[in-house]
């Protein structure tokens, strides 16, 4: 072997030795649009969450999906759903207060893209003390998490949250990259159905606004203030809705709205 061979060689195993490749993770472009003719082909809210999570090269989520009035205002949790969710993050979103200003929310959507999980609690300093417990513990089950903010339709928001399979920081970027894409887009069919739903009961847009309110277990004032209208013209939506839906009062048109998914 001459000596140019020997010192290739040599460089060669040098580098491997002292560099080490990263391991790379990336979905192939066929699965990719496997994954996006999921979301598109979803008829429910629930097939399109269930359907889509099953594909995904991750073992567990959570999507949170924001009120569309007051979007732009992205520091609440919103209402969630779940994917193999474990117990101790599944118990903090059913416990805890869903219209208090979150600081994990408003850190990752300041960021304007994804957050690994493991570098929200590097600045634990933003959290509070629950949040930073279940942090740890997330962390010491799952070794880490995407956090991805999501933007949609009519200024409709989200946030989903995933981890495990192949979705590992240490697996590079480009994998991440294609996770909030596919995320963003299931954010947007998820607006779209919703938007539909609305119109199939004929709600008008401000209608919908107040039902949505409703919801939350906003009274007539806090609608009224919301919305920069009066308490009268907030009864007199009340009065379409229940109409609309075929009810009589709040707690029944609240429960019909979210059972026939007119609000999340």
């Amino acid at each position: 072997m001459s000596d140019n061979n020997n010192n290739t060689a040599s460089h060669q195993l040098s580098k491997d030795s002292s560099h080490p490749e990263p391991l790379y993770s990336e979905l192939s472009p066929a699965r990719f649009l496997e994954i996006v003719n999921v979301i598109n082909n979803a008829t429910t809210l629930e097939s399109l969450f269930s359907s889509t999570l099953e594909i995904m090269p991750v073992e567990m989520a959570s999507y949170h999906h924001f009120p569309s009035v007051g979007a732009l205002d992205h520091k609440t949790l919103g209402k969630f759903h779940g994917y193999n969710l474990t117990k101790g993050i599944s118990d903090f979103y059913k416990t805890y207060d869903m219209q208090k200003p979150d600081p994990v929310i408003v850190s990752i959507f300041g960021t304007g893209g994804f957050v690994w999980w493991s570098d929200v609690l590097g600045e634990a300093s933003a959290l509070e003390p629950e949040q930073i417990s279940v942090a740890k513990n997330t962390l010491q089950s799952i070794e880490d998490a995407l956090c991805i903010p999501l933007f949609g339709p009519k200024n409709r928001r989200g946030y989903m949250f995933l981890s495990g399979g192949k979705l590992k920081k240490e697996h590079g970027e480009f994998l991440a990259y294609q996770i909030q894409a596919l995320a963003q887009i299931f954010h947007s069919r998820f607006c779209l159905m919703i938007h539909k739903i609305q119109r199939q009961i004929n709600l008008t847009k401000r209608e919908a606004q107040v039902l949505e309110l409703l919801t939350y277990g906003k009274t007539n004032q806090d609608i009224a203030d919301t919305l920069d209208i009066s308490v009268s013209t907030v009864s007199g939506h009340l009065k379409a809705i229940f109409i609309k839906l075929d009810v009589s009062d709040r707690v029944s048109a609240s429960m019909r709205a979210q059972s026939m998914k007119a609000v999340f």
